[in-house]
This record gives C-alpha cells, sequence and structure tokens, in this order.
C-alpha cells in the first residue's frame, strides 16, 4: 500500500488494523495510514500505538482512523473494532477512544 497498489485481503476486509510501528517507524505508519484512507476511503480502520499517542493520528477526515494507545489487549482491540465499525471516531473525542483500559 505504501506504492500506491491494492491489497487482496484489504480488498476483501471489514475493518483494518495496523500497528504503527508495523514499517518500523511512526513516519513510515503515517505514509502508511494515508495510502490506506486515499485507497480505502470507505474500510474503518483502527491504529494500534503501543506506548505512545502521536500527534498526526486524524480521528475524523479523510484519513480518519480508531486509535488505540497503550496495550492492545484482546478486549481493547474488540472495543476498538466494534467503534471503527460504527464509525464512533467521527463523534468521540481522541481523549474518548484512547489509552484508557476496558473493566
Amino acid at each position: 500500500m505504501l506504492a500506491g497498489r491494492t491489497c487482496s485481503a484489504a480488498d476483501r476486509a471489514d475493518v483494518l488494523v495496523y500497528d504503527v510501528w508495523a514499517t518500523g517507524e511512526s513516519d513510515g505508519g503515517r505514509k502508511l495510514i494515508e495510502g490506506l484512507r486515499e485507497l480505502y476511503p470507505d474500510v474503518p480502520v483502527v491504529l494500534t500505538a503501543p506506548g505512545m499517542e502521536l500527534d498526526w493520528v486524524e480521528t475524523s477526515g479523510p484519513h480518519r482512523v480508531v486509535p488505540l494507545v497503550g496495550p492492545p489487549t484482546a478486549a481493547r482491540l474488540v472495543d476498538a473494532i466494534q467503534r471503527a465499525l460504527s464509525g464512533a471516531s467521527k463523534e468521540q473525542e481522541p481523549s474518548d477512544l484512547i489509552g484508557e483500559p476496558l473493566s
């Protein structure tokens, strides 16, 4: 996707989940997300960022994602995926979506 080509797995996805560090650096993650949002504007994206909140993450607009900062436990991933599928990131502030563990 960094090369601007589609991915057959992403073509069939209901939601995409990516770790910001999957490319080895946060700027690579930024480029990846921008590419994903351009190629798949209607597919929700959950972006995990273990350990830090990133200032470039958009929760509205064409490059929007549902951020998940901190440990991506199973329960927190399920919650973030449900929010992404429901479009919750469009209505909620980033502080409502990240960094708080589920009970």
